[in-house]
């Protein structure tokens, strides 16, 4: 491996930072339109457009999603007929047509040359040398990738679609670089019976809804919108999957087959009509509860049973958007393994669960994936809903909270929603399957105090206003409009809204946008995962990562506002090693506004604050701003504080704000005992931020300290989750990924 040239996974980004910060805008009375909720959503549009910020953005693809009595229509922004990557517009109407809630998630001032300069075969070839072989690839659609600074980058998103391995690769569409690229499968894992092996161990004969008739008849139903297959073999080219559909009739017109005697057959029928049964359960729950339209072509769905990996078992089950190519034909693609001990196919668990990120990401489309980036830094979060979201409805169609009995629990890892120990911010690890338990549970614990049928609508109706790579700030913002809602429909009490309330406080939901506040005299902790968990899932070392001057940015920002007595604030930040290891981490602040990141030789960086310092070596710090530094303490602003660290061992990280009442303190400038080093950033400040000017504030009290946390469980359990989702490192072309299924 050639040192020099690696680049983590989590460094792997466009090359313009996107900005995203949906905007909520509440009408200040309810807005009343007529017609149809799509006609009443673009007359609402039209009519705010200068208002909104959207004058001139072209808006399509209209379509309706249901809660309750309200609706959600979304639209997907364009540029002169071609689709921007990740932006929507959303419009909350109320039972009688009226507008309450708009999110506004557009890119402006777009100036795109629509005409590739790259081909179709040009796009797959980038993609090729990419990964160093040959690829099996789905056709090339343009899009306009919006990023920051250039108006705009018109691209080829190239799908590879390869089951658990299917990833989407975005090109520059007159360069042919390759800007970007991720997994598209979600890993995740089930089970069948009516309700699974162990649940329900009795097998009972059930109708199989909706299949389509031919002779003989096949596992295909829903007007050929779902096909179940079983798994043969991936190709020798990178995007090859092959299927066969064998499966017929066993008595008269019923498929009806026994398990087979060997748990580990890789030729189950029984698999393959347990699959199909669940799928359609669960197709029949979103048509009926929110009233979802799956008929267009997009939401067509092939199945596969008795998965491998590479010939052997496949602990695991996963959705790809990347779908399928011929002879199947299918955008959508969802596999389930023959794992090691049981088949995962016999636990319905894993269906509603894989599913329910079908539905998400074809009605809604709001994860971004588990590397995602923007303005303000690392974002994990939309994964974590989306796994979140997944398990509760799951779970919420089994009618119990544990996620996993006949299939998880026997690899140590069943998952329980009822389990409500975990917090944001303290608990978030940047995992998505590890976060979305605090998701989770919370929406579990909302089934549990208001009911399954308040709890369901609550829950999808705010997913359906979430934007792309949504937060969850974002999620916390759809749950308060659609609880709202239940009130004024009168399915909700006072009281019940009220205790929604106390369960966000309870599980911290109500204090973790991407800045959690904290009020001045108090602290807040956050989790930052080292380079060396990092570096183990790359099949590296800590000490190869630091030659590329990687850091690992904090997951979230910290805010807070001055009493108007202020005379300056006093941040404290303590920094907790997981293991023995020396610390290296920097701090960045400023006024008004969220310190921003950019790319940086290809790889994130803070570009936009006010002051740093940099090079921390010892476990504390004090950080003052006050009218002695420069620029001086404001007292009307609120103060961002986001950090960065290039430490092997992982840290907790707690904040803590004091005011600095009457006279400010003398300056007793920085001090070194030769554990802190303060150097100038040396970046370029991004387009309209302020460009860093080193060390314009004070660190105080400098200690060495060790802490420790012993959190070497939960960080093993990382580093199998991150293994797992295939990170990996480039080194001349060659790719390196963690095979450590789950």
């Amino acid at each position: 491996m050639a040192v020099g040239s690696v680049a983590i996974v989590l460094g792997l980004v466009a090359a313009a930072m996107p900005v995203r910060a949906a905007e909520y805008v509440r009408p200040r009375s309810p807005v009343a339109g007529s017609g149809a909720p799509i006609r009443i959503a673009r007359q609402y549009l039209a009519r705010e457009a200068g208002g909104l910020g959207i004058r001139g953005v072209e808006l399509v693809e209209p379509h309706v999603l249901r809660a309750g009595l309200h609706t959600t229509v979304r639209l997907t922004q364009s540029y002169r007929g071609i689709p921007v990557l990740g932006k929507t517009v959303a419009v909350h109407l109320d039972a009688d047509g009226r507008v309450r809630l708009a999110m506004i998630d557009v890119a402006k001032g777009l100036a795109v040359d629509v005409t590739p300069a790259v081909s179709v075969e040009g796009a797959i070839d980038a993609v090729r040398a990419r990964v160093g072989a040959d690829v099996r690839a789905r056709e090339p659609q343009l899009a306009i990738e919006p990023g920051t600074g250039r108006g705009g980058t018109l691209v080829w998103v190239v799908d590879v679609p390869s089951g658990q391995r299917s990833r989407r690769y975005v090109v520059d569409a007159q360069r042919g670089d390759v800007l970007s690229d991720r997994l598209v499968a979600m890993e995740a894992l089930g089970r069948v019976y009516p309700i699974s092996a162990v649940v329900t161990p009795q097998v009972e004969d059930r109708e199989l809804l909706a299949l389509t008739p031919a002779t003989p008849t096949k596992l295909t139903g829903w007007d050929g919108q779902l096909v179940v297959t079983n798994f043969i073999a991936y190709g020798v080219v990178q995007g090859e999957v092959f299927l066969a559909q064998l499966v017929e009739p066993s008595d008269g017109e019923n498929f009806l087959y026994d398990p087979p005697a060997d748990p580990l057959d890789t030729h189950d029928a029984f698999a393959q009509v347990n699959a199909y049964y669940q799928l359609s359960r669960a197709r029949t729950y979103f048509g009926s509860t929110f009233g979802l339209d799956m008929s267009g072509p997009q939401w067509k769905l092939v199945a596969a049973t008795n998965v491998e990996n590479q010939g052997k078992p496949f602990d695991g089950a996963y959705y790809s958007p990347a779908g399928v190519g011929a002879p199947w034909n299918s955008p959508n693609l969802l596999g389930v393994g023959q794992g090691s001990k049981i088949d995962f196919a016999y636990d319905s668990d894993v269906f509603l669960h894989e599913f329910t990120h079908y539905v998400n990401y074809n009605a809604v489309r709001f994860d971004a994936g588990q590397y995602d980036y923007d303005d303000w830094g690392w974002a994990p979060f939309s994964i974590a809903i989306d796994e979140g979201v997944a398990d509760y409805f799951a779970c919420t169609m089994n009618g119990g909270p544990i996620v996993g009995e006949a299939t998880l629990a026997p690899l140590g890892k069943a998952r329980d929603l009822s389990d409500t120990s975990k917090r944001c911010p303290d608990d978030v690890v940047g995992e998505g399957h590890l976060d979305g338990e605090i998701v989770g549970s919370f929406t579990w614990s909302l089934r549990e105090a208001l009911g399954s049928e308040a709890a369901d609508q609550l829950v999808w109706g705010a997913v359906s206003l979430l934007p792309y790579g949504a937060s969850f700030g974002d999620f916390v913002v759809g749950v308060r409009q659609i609880a709202d809602d239940l009130v004024q429909e009168g399915r909700l009490t006072d009281a019940g809204r009220k205790q929604i309330e106390q369960i966000l406080h309870e599980r911290g939901l109500d204090n973790c946008g991407r800045a959690v506040e904290i009020p001045v005299g108090e602290s807040r902790t956050m989790l930052m995962v080292g380079l060396d968990t990092v570096a183990q899932a790359n099949n590296t070392t800590c000490a190869q990562l630091k030659t590329i001057d990687s850091s690992v940015p904090g997951i979230f920002h910290f805010s807070a506002t001055p009493p108007s007595s202020a005379r300056g604030l006093r941040f404290s930040i303590e920094m907790s090693p997981w293991t023995a290891g020396a610390l290296e981490w920097s701090a960045y602040i400023r006024a008004g506004q969220h310190v921003t990141f950019g790319v940086v030789h290809q790889l994130p960086a803070v570009v936009g604050y006010d002051r740093a310092i940099t090079g921390v070596t010892s476990s504390t710090a004090q950080l003052v701003v006050d009218d002695t530094t420069e620029p001086p303490f404001d007292p009307t602003s609120t103060y961002d504080l986001a950090l960065a660290h290039r430490n092997c061992p992982g840290v907790t990280v707690k904040v803590s704000v004091e005011a600095i009442e009457g006279q400010s303190e003398p300056d007793a400038g920085t001090e070194a005992d030769g554990d802190t080093g303060v150097a100038e950033a040396g970046v370029v400040a991004a387009t309209g931020s302020t460009q860093g000017a080193g060390c314009g504030c004070r660190i105080e009290g400098e200690t060495r300290g060790s802490g420790g946390r012993g959190a070497a469980g939960w960080e093993a359990a990382l580093l199998v989750s991150l293994a797992g989702w295939g990170l990996w490192v480039r080194s001349a072309g060659a790719r390196v990924t963690g095979q450590n299924w789950k």
